[in-house]
């Protein structure tokens, strides 16, 4: 080999190294840029991840913020009573709807073997307040005429917003009152406790203390601040302390209209809580059950009032009272509960409430409260004669504890 192509061959491998590491370089280039721009794309994405991630949270807090103040803005009105549900209430409204009876018929329904009386009252119903169970019904559905039965829910209305201790003023609110409705003694002008006027209203059922206490109470709730609390339904204000400020905003009604403007509120009130309790079929226009175009209720719908007034101590303790005596009320306060007095010929020892009533429209009507042997029943008789209500309520209350029976021994062999 010459020394010229030994030159050659040299320079021609040289020239193809350069070329070959040059590629390399070129290759090795982009491929770091390809990493760079993998590692930004990568960058960003989870910076993109990171906000998104910080805005689910900030939108997270928000709902939340907004979810706790949406849960401070519920008015304690809104949840004073619970909803009263009976177990085998819908079977008895989806049978009353789609088995009609004829015209002149009674709509009667009952759990178990037809009932041995017959209810002479137009409408009726018995519940297990235990059970929460409709054990009887005749027209339970039927909207009738309430007459002062409305006082059950007029005192749970009451206590919703006074205190029991308070002392209050009658006033021009007694103008609103019937001439020949029953009264206790109530005086324009004269001071009273809410606790006189409330055993006034319920034992010997005056419908002038039914008055005053709803011009009270919805002056209350008309006056008060968004939001303030109230009582609560459970608990027992009468224990003969109370804020004495408030003398200085009880003032009586001076005229009807500023009278009428606060017992309208309170009367939506009683609408309020009925509604609450889960009642349908009722409508309320005055605080003292006084027959009123529209006023309707039905013996479902009070039975469940009055399975409520049950539950507060202060209305149990009063409508169980025969008798009560104030230095303030003119008037001994008798009980009209017949089934409550013990010369009488309708006596049980059993019955332990509630509410009587009688107008014109409304009949003679009675809701009660009995119990034996752990056996707890409310019963509801509307429109019934002047002996009716009572022969209706013990054939009523009998079946009740006949069932109570029955029921005990079945789950005994169950056992």
């Amino acid at each position: 080999m010459s020394f010229k192509r030994f030159l050659k061959n040299l320079l021609l491998t040289a020239i193809f190294c350069t070329i070959v590491i040059t590629g390399l370089y070129f290759v090795s280039n982009q491929k770091q840029k390809q990493m760079k721009e993998t590692a930004t794309s990568e960058i960003a994405v989870a910076e993109n991840t990171t906000e998104k991630i910080k805005e689910t949270e900030t939108e997270t807090e928000t709902e939340t913020e907004t979810e706790t103040e949406t849960e401070e803005l519920i008015d304690p009105v809104d949840e004073y009573l619970e909803n009263i549900k009976f177990t085998n209430e819908d079977i008895y409204k989806m049978r009353s709807s789609y088995e009609k009876t004829a015209e002149g018929e009674d709509d009667i329904f009952y759990i178990y073997d037809e009932s041995p009386y017959d209810i002479l009252g137009e409408a009726c119903a018995l519940v297990d307040t235990d059970d929460m169970e409709i054990i009887y019904a005749k027209n339970g559905l039927r909207q009738m005429a309430p007459a002062s039965t409305t006082k059950l829910l007029t005192a749970m209305t009451v206590l919703e917003f006074l205190d029991a201790d308070e002392m209050i003023n009658a006033g021009a609110e007694q103008d609103y009152v019937a001439s020949d409705a029953s009264r206790c003694g109530v005086e324009r002008g004269g001071t009273y406790s809410v606790y006189d006027l409330l055993n006034g209203m319920l034992i010997c059922s005056g419908n002038d203390a039914a008055y005053t206490l709803a011009y009270y109470a919805g002056k209350r709730a008309y006056e008060r601040e968004e939001m303030s609390d109230i009582h609560d339904f459970y608990e027992n204000t009468y224990d003969k302390v109370y804020d004495e400020s408030l003398d200085d905003v009880n003032t009586p009604a001076s005229d009807n209209e500023s009278a009428k403007k606060y017992i309208d509120e309170f009367v939506k009130y009683m609408n309020k809580n009925a509604q609450q309790m889960g009642c349908i079929d009722v409508n309320f226009e005055t605080p003292d059950g006084y027959d009123c175009d529209g006023q309707l209720v039905s013996a479902l719908d009070m039975a469940r009032i009055g399975v409520m007034a049950k539950r507060n101590d202060l209305i149990s303790d009063i409508c169980s009272t025969i008798s009560y005596s104030s230095n303030l009320l003119p008037n001994k306060c008798i009980t009209t509960n017949e089934l409550m007095n013990e010369d009488g010929p309708y006596y049980n020892p059993y019955v332990d409430g509630l509410k009587t009533g009688s107008t014109g429209a409304a009949g003679k009507c009675f809701v009660a409260s009995a119990t034996k042997n752990e056996c707890n029943l409310v019963s509801v008789v509307l429109n019934s004669g002047p002996d009716g209500r009572w022969i209706d309520t013990y054939n009523l209350v009998n079946l009740g504890f006949m069932y109570g029976e029955v029921y005990d021994k079945a789950d005994e062999l169950v056992k």
